[in-house]
């Protein structure tokens, strides 16, 4: 069964088809909505799926724009799981949908299976996105697994652990310096009159089509417990830049547009308190599925439209600081066995404030949508446990950088002087002076020593690896 796709736009009521990916309008640059044109009883389908034995998002593929592959890692189909431990002095009933359990370890692989899909019944064989993180990894596991070449930008802020992940998965990675914002219009620009196929959720809309998957699959785990009335239901999503709330909005209004559904759930939408952005800046860097308001704002078309539409959720937002969060990864931990990265942790500190909303009614069931795993983020949760052995947030991602070669340098050359090491690894392509910036700072991080010595009559320094700066070098070349 395949629905009859209308793309319109809800301005100019331009008629599109499903060659245009963009999320704006190409006439009025506005948001364009997607509407299916729906048949047959959609409920009956849902009642009769398989939990097991489904294909991934595609078993919703009769919601889904009219694709022709279907390509699977096997995304979707998350359980739930019912805190037992951490609000046990708490008279609620809270779940969380463990999105953290999707191939890649995050909610984005119901984007990517949807956009490979879509580049290879297009017949694209390279694929590009603007990321930093866990989109990036969706991406490049998903086009590994099609036969497609992937590039993703990524911001020089991006976390250790999704650049190794991104990086395993064999696609190239293109370093920007500047932020995400900049990393998305590099991208976009890349993609114009090119043969890459865009795959930044930005600029596709069918990363909107793929997560709002997440609502038909709550509504089957949810039913009996609220006796279909989703006003009995709420749902706690981190706001980030928008995408995953209005997809999940999305999703419910297809349903209650088609009958299945009368009533819409509470949302609620968390953010991080502005008044600790500058703590977060300090010490996560930012990064744009971590606060409200990215503080690196990304022009994103799903942010105004999840706000806008709150008020038909009987919705609201809630903040939460820096150092709940943090401690909350930490209890999440301890108590429930779930590890998952300060992201998704935002929603699970804000339900005792959820509580005390007036949005809020007495034996609601709450649902918080656990966006990635804690995997994907070394050096954030290596600060959040105190344990970490090496200062992750200056780690060397790539083997391309200035200072890994420095590095590799001096392990094969101990005690070069800054001139040498920059003719055999920088000479036309960074200035000198470059060299010995990145030598000072290594210093400073006690990654190499500096040890003085007479050539010509005239005393110079010399530099070497320290026993820390050999820790690290076999670190980098083990990602």
């Amino acid at each position: 069964m395949m629905s009859d796709f209308i793309f319109v736009c809800e301005y100019c009521h331009y008629l599109r088809s499903i060659h245009e990916v963009s999320p704006l309008c190409p006439r009025c640059r506005k948001m364009t909505l997607y509407y299916p044109k729906i048949s047959f009883d959609f409920r009956t389908l849902l009642d009769s799926l398989s939990w097991e034995t489904a294909n991934g998002i595609w078993a919703f593929s009769s919601l889904l724009p009219p694709i022709k592959e279907h390509l699977s890692l096997g995304e979707g189909f998350t359980p739930l799981q019912k805190f037992r431990q951490l609000f046990s002095d708490l008279d609620i009933l809270f779940y969380i949908k463990k999105e953290n359990l999707n191939p890649t370890g995050s909610f984005r692989d119901r984007a990517a299976a949807i956009m490979v899909s879509h580049a290879l019944s297009l017949g694209y064989s390279k694929i590009l996105c603007a990321s930093d993180g866990n989109l990036g990894a969706s991406i490049a596991a998903y086009a590994s697994a099609a036969g497609m070449q992937a590039t993703c930008v990524v911001p020089s802020n991006i976390l250790l652990g999704k650049y190794a992940q991104i990086s395993a998965y064999g696609a190239k990675i293109s370093e920007i310096k500047g932020t995400l914002q900049q990393a998305i219009q590099d991208g976009f620009q890349r993609c114009l009159n090119s043969d890459y196929y865009p795959a930044t959720a930005e600029h596709n809309f069918l990363s909107i089509e793929g997560q709002k998957t997440i609502s038909f699959e709550l509504y089957i785990q949810m039913k009996s417990l609220v006796q279909d009335d989703l006003r009995k239901l709420g749902l706690v999503i981190p706001l980030g830049s928008g995408s995953l709330m209005f997809s999940v909005m999305k999703g419910f209004l297809e349903l209650k547009e088609m009958n299945v559904i009368n009533t819409l759930p509470h949302i609620f939408g968390v953010h991080l308190t502005k008044s600790h952005e500058s703590v977060q800046t300090a010490i996560f860097e930012p990064h744009d599925n971590f606060a409200l308001m990215p503080l690196e704002k990304i022009q994103s078309p799903y942010f105004e439209q999840s706000l806008k539409q709150l008020p038909q959720f009987s919705g609201t937002l809630v903040e939460v600081s820096h150092d709940e969060v943090l401690k909350t990864s930490k209890d999440v931990a301890r108590s429930e066995g779930l590890f998952i990265e300060p992201a998704s942790a935002i929603v699970i500190a804000a339900i005792p404030k959820i509580l005390n909303n007036k949005y809020y009614k007495e034996n609601m069931p709450l649902i918080g949508i656990i966006t990635s795993s804690g995997l994907k983020s070394q050096n954030l949760t290596e600060q959040t446990f105190n344990q970490g052995k090496i200062d992750a947030t200056f780690l060397l991602k790539r083997h391309s950088s200035i200072k890994f070669k420095i590095l590799e340098f001096l392990d094969d050359h101990p005690g070069s002087h800054g001139y040498f090491i920059w003719k055999h690894i920088g000479k036309g392509k960074i200035t000198r002076q470059a060299v010995y910036q990145h030598l000072k700072e290594l210093e400073e991080k006690k990654w190499i020593s500096r040890s003085t010595t007479t050539a010509n009559g005239r005393k110079i320094a010399v530099f070497r690896l320290t026993k820390k700066g050999h820790t690290l070098l076999k670190l980098i070349k083990e990602l």
